[in-house]
């Protein structure tokens, strides 16, 4: 498939609804990888992308603080969100990576064996973070090396 060109799962002969997930695959280090998004909103509700990059310097412990909600709404994780992860000693050990606030976050686990690694943080269906930091949590494999995170977070800020 061409860089840049777009997949969108349609439903026969109809328009591009504000819920559809749009697939987008591109040749990055000479590697095809592939990314998804929702389209536009969703149930009305501008979805937001939480894009930075972050590195061991940002840790407080094992967590690193993105973003706290504006008093009066609640930011809503969706599905889909992707990290670049980036070490130059990958350990070949289990890692963990969670981003939200409390137990119901989303979550990727795997074997830390190469840098970079592209993950999709995709297990929970959604995480509500209200009056508290949006975090990342990382283990203790990942908190005790050198590493680079590229964080791309999807997410709907609703009035509480």
């Amino acid at each position: 498939m061409p860089a840049n060109e777009f997949v969108q799962n349609l439903p026969s002969a109809g328009d591009l609804e504000a819920d559809d997930l749009l697939y987008v695959q591109r040749k990055v280090s000479g590697q095809w990888q592939d990314f998804q998004f929702r389209a536009g909103n969703l149930n009305a509700v501008d979805v937001l992308v939480h894009t930075a990059v972050y590195t061991e310097a940002d840790l407080v412990g094992q967590n690193i603080s993105m973003f706290t909600p504006a008093a009066g709404y609640a930011a809503i994780f969706l599905p889909g969100a992707s990290i670049k992860f980036e070490t130059p000693t990958p350990l070949g050990l289990s890692a963990t990576i969670q981003i939200g606030s409390t137990a119901d976050e989303l979550n990727i686990v795997w074997t830390n064996a190469a840098s970079p690694e592209y993950l999709s943080v995709t297990e929970c269906a959604a995480s509500l973070v209200q009056q508290s930091q949006a975090t990342i949590e990382v283990d203790s494999n990942i908190a005790a090396i050198t590493f680079t995170l590229t964080v791309k977070l999807p997410y709907v800020l609703l009035a509480v």
